[in-house]
């Protein structure tokens, strides 16, 4: 159903009527189409060649993000080697930041009552303070 939706976003910007409720929930509705559609097309790693040199950009991923892969951040991090980028890889982060150990991220885990990932919080602070 997923691939079917992304595909209809691309080729006529709607969503089918026939989701399932998960899909729905997480925003593939048809008020969001056009939004999706539009930000799908987008390239981060042509955008970021347009950051200037040397910019303090920080990107991050986890081994257990499902949204974004490690190798997608790897492209971005290599289009950004013009500027003064921080990269920050975790093992056992969520997409939306929380730890969730050894398990597994199944999108249900974003909204559970979980620590949030200090393989993140530790360089991100470091990051920020060295801007003070």
């Amino acid at each position: 159903a997923l691939a079917d939706a992304v595909e209809s976003l691309r080729t006529e910007g709607t969503v089918p009527d026939d989701l399932p409720e998960p899909l729905q929930n997480a925003g593939l509705v048809h008020a969001n189409a056009k939004a999706l559609a539009e930000e799908d097309a987008l390239d981060p790693v042509a955008l970021v060649t347009a950051l200037p040199a040397g910019m303090p950009v920080l990107t991050s991923c986890s081994d257990k993000d499902i949204q974004v892969i490690p190798s997608d951040v790897a492209a971005l991090d290599a289009a950004l080697s013009h500027t003064a980028l921080t990269s920050v890889r975790m093992r056992n982060a969520n997409f939306v930041l929380k730890d969730i150990g050894e398990e597994q991220s199944t999108g249900a885990d974003y909204v559970a009552p979980l620590p949030y990932s200090a393989e993140f919080a530790e360089p991100f602070t470091a990051w920020v303070r060295s801007f003070s």
